[in-house]
């Protein structure tokens, strides 16, 4: 899973290695990965989820990214977190990474099942801690791909105490630049931005931020 999900910063390919190996340890017809992104809740990865299904997938994502809890049903249809919908049992995990959860990792089967499809204690502990390396790989992509976003639609970019060599943090100023964004780079030594921002100040970071962060 590690290697998998660390190989890529797209928030699309990472969800694939996790419902990939989900797939692997649970047999599950239908797995897919919801998160929050710009657009709100959508889909980032999936294998066998059907148009009929998706209804009753996207209730039990949103239901485990509000209760940042596991959720397993009997069948999605009848059971009154739902409010009714497709006949499907379905088991769903939260991806927690930091403190938080950035995702929903949900299978189904199409066909209710005659008892809750729940895991041992210690099982699902040991699934959830399995699954972590995924949520915090998502949760960078997903990171990323927000602050490409704001890189390329701001008006200012300040790059501020940053050496700028690291990528794809580095890309961020540039991508900003091109989109037609002012570039103020903030650092006590040369970077290889300088020659392209608008306004370079080598100065200590701290005096130079104290009278704005006081106000």
């Amino acid at each position: 899973m590690i290697r998998e999900v660390n190989s890529t910063l797209d928030p699309e390919r990472v969800a694939d290695a996790i419902v990939a190996r989900a797939a692997q340890w649970l047999p599950a017809p239908a797995w897919v990965v919801y998160a929050i992104d710009n657009a709100g809740v959508r889909t980032f990865g999936a294998r066998g989820l059907t148009a009929p299904l998706e209804p009753a997938a996207i209730a039990v994502g949103q239901w485990v990214l509000k209760h940042s809890d596991v959720c397993a049903v009997t069948n999605v249809a009848t059971d009154r977190r739902f409010g009714g919908g497709v006949h499907a049992a379905s088991i769903a995990f939260p991806l927690e990474c930091r403190g938080r959860t950035v995702g929903a990792l949900v299978g189904l089967d199409k066909a209710p099942a005659s008892r809750e499809p729940r895991l041992a204690p210690a099982t699902q502990a040991a699934l959830l801690w399995a699954l972590e390396p995924g949520a915090i790989a998502l949760d960078n992509a997903l990171r990323v791909q927000r602050a490409e976003a704001l890189s390329g639609a701001c008006d200012l970019f300040l790059a501020i105490g940053s050496s700028l060599v690291v990528w794809p943090a580095a890309g961020f100023p540039l991508l900003a630049k091109r989109s037609g964004a002012r570039l103020v780079v903030l650092n006590r030594d040369p970077t290889d931005f300088d020659d392209m921002a608008d306004l370079v100040i080598r100065a200590d970071i701290g005096r130079t931020l104290k009278p704005f962060i006081a106000h």
